[in-house]
């Protein structure tokens, strides 16, 4: 395994009106179940300080391959329930150079 990340992942999500906890809680979901995948160095959830109500999933890589294991159905269903409570503001994909 690489000894850094290659990839970091920066999905942003916008919780609907009195949905943040409950946003909160899918996300903390999704990243206890992107865990066992192989390549991921690590993920969490986060607030953003300069906009409280952001949500964001920051996951670390090893690469390519590794985060393309992001779709497996576990993550997936977990990404679906986050969609019913939130709109995603953006993703962004930091590659090491």
């Amino acid at each position: 395994m690489a000894e850094h990340a290659q990839i970091i992942r920066l999905a942003r999500y916008r919780p609907d009106p009195g949905q943040r906890d409950n946003l909160i809680a899918q996300l903390q979901q999704q990243v206890d179940a992107m865990r066992s995948l192989n390549g991921l160095f690590g993920a969490q959830v986060c607030r953003v300080q300069e906009d409280p109500e952001l949500v964001v999933v920051i996951s670390r890589w090893e690469n390519e391959a590794a985060l393309r294991g992001q779709g497996q159905p576990q993550v997936a269903s977990n990404l679906q329930a986050a969609a019913q409570v939130a709109e995603r503001a953006d993703t962004e994909h930091l590659i090491a150079l």
